[in-house]
């Protein structure tokens, strides 16, 4: 199909939708427009050429094609897993007793038995 014919088509597709602001495409139409935009951009066509050859705005036409390359370099998300961590903690603590006692370079769990066996 000749691009004169496409662009044809193209325009009269898009007149026949409710113009204004907001007013949402049919996806395959609008992958249409982005790429014939995209191939006439490989001629080296302006976005105003272009618009002006699907009867469009300007920045209708660009704000698609640039939003699809966005869409292409996106990040995606990926699954994981989560598991816990088999780590364990072997910080040494120090513990002061009210009455002065200290004792140091003790684990968490020599503590929680220290104060058990004083409490």
């Amino acid at each position: 199909m000749k691009m004169q014919d496409e662009a044809g088509k193209l325009r009269a597709e898009l007149r026949q939708r409710d113009s204004g602001r907001g007013k949402r495409f049919e996806p395959e139409l609008r992958e249409r427009v982005i790429a014939y935009a995209k191939r006439r951009r490989g001629e080296r066509a302006s976005w105003t050429a272009i618009a002006t050859e699907l009867g469009a705005t300007f920045e209708t036409v660009r704000r698609w094609c640039v939003r699809g390359k966005k869409e292409e370099k996106a990040l995606r998300l990926r699954a994981v897993e989560v598991v816990a961590d088999p780590v364990v903690v072997t910080r040494k603590l120090s513990v002061v007793s009210p009455n002065g006692l200290r004792v140091e370079g003790v684990v968490l769990d020599d503590v929680v038995a220290l104060i058990r066996a004083l409490g």
